[in-house]
């Protein structure tokens, strides 16, 4: 039994990470827009920022699926199938 809360705490974790990643992610996305058209208004130069925020958005997104495929392989390695 305690074994499994270890495994069922330690999932909670790395999905609470995954999600968390993928909102930053989703951020970085807004970032991006929102740069553009400000940049479009006041006629500045938004190759810089756009850049810098779709980098750290796919950075961001990467870290998130190998978090959530991480907890896949230990929800699958953990997972009991019929009676003990």
């Amino acid at each position: 039994m305690q074994k499994e809360l270890g495994v069922l705490s330690r999932r909670a974790t790395l999905i609470s990470r995954a999600i968390a990643l993928c909102t930053v992610t989703a951020l970085f996305i807004c970032a991006v827009v929102a740069t553009l058209f400000v940049g479009a208004f006041f006629q500045f130069k938004t190759a810089l920022p756009v850049a810098f925020f779709f980098v750290g958005a796919m950075a961001t997104l990467i870290l998130a699926l190998l978090l959530f495929l991480r907890e896949i392989y230990v929800a699958t390695k953990n997972l009991r199938i019929g009676s003990r």
